[in-house]
């Protein structure tokens, strides 16, 4: 039965979709069976990991607002063991607007539970504030992996996005475990990355995880050659880290 893992930062550019997909793809190497959920309607998650990511005959809109079961919408992504569920290209107001109704909040994680059996590992990745769809994405997980990027302005704001993810806990998901922090885009050059290491450290240790994924221009780089890192350059200094992050993190959700 699969473990599903949420995927989520309350500021955009915090590298959530860049950690989601090189995570979903080291499970995959590690010969577990992934799905990657792509919640985002920008689609960058897809366009990275999918190897059909332009116009799948099937996306996540068509699967949340009943037009499919989740079955069709899944394609095969850029690894044997990783299987994705296209992003809501083109989610029209409409769309959305049905996704706030009431009752519909829980449509994901319906849909996922017809083949959490098909799976190890269940990852899905978030937008930074189109809470239909983050709503959808929560209230189907096990656990929530929040994504802070070495920034003060991203921790500033880590508080309120704790704050969210305890309400959508208390009316929708209430056996949502934490999974951690991570910090990401870390640069040791820079005295405000350095200073939101030493604050979180002192101030989440309980949550944060050991490894640290750095600020690196190949991780910036890799979708543009449509995989994730540690694909495309496995001896990459920076897919150690996404290796370690991995490891940890299958450790914690045992």
């Amino acid at each position: 039965m699969a473990k599903i893992i949420c995927l989520f930062s309350q500021k955009g550019g915090a590298g959530k979709t860049t950690t989601a997909v090189n995570l979903a793809a080291v499970f995959a190497l590690f010969r577990k069976r992934t799905l990657l959920v792509d919640c985002d309607p920008q689609g960058a998650a897809t366009a990275t990991i999918c190897t059909i990511p332009h116009h799948p005959e099937f996306n996540l809109s068509d699967v949340l607002l009943g037009r499919v079961k989740i079955e069709k919408a899944i394609v095969q992504g850029c690894l044997h063991f990783l299987k994705v569920v296209p992003a809501p290209f083109e989610a029209s107001i409409e769309d959305r607007l049905k996704l706030g109704e009431n009752g519909t909040q829980t449509d994901l994680k319906r849909a996922l539970a017809s083949i959490k059996d098909r799976f190890d590992y269940i990852f899905i990745d978030t937008p930074a504030s189109d809470w239909p769809y983050i709503l959808n994405a929560s209230a189907a997980a096990d656990f929530i992996l929040l994504v802070l990027k070495a920034d003060y302005l991203a921790f500033r704001i880590l508080g309120q996005g704790i704050n969210n993810i305890c309400i959508v806990k208390k009316r929708y998901n209430p056996n949502l475990k934490s999974a951690g922090v991570v910090l990401n885009m870390f640069d040791a050059d820079d005295p405000g990355s350095i200073r939101v290491l030493q604050s979180s450290q002192k101030h989440l240790s309980k949550w944060q995880f050991k490894t640290i994924v750095p600020k690196d221009s190949l991780i910036a780089a890799s979708p543009l050659s449509g995989k994730p890192l540690v694909v495309s350059n496995y001896k990459a200094p920076a897919t150690e880290s996404y290796l370690k992050l991995a490891k940890e993190l299958m450790g914690r959700l045992a």
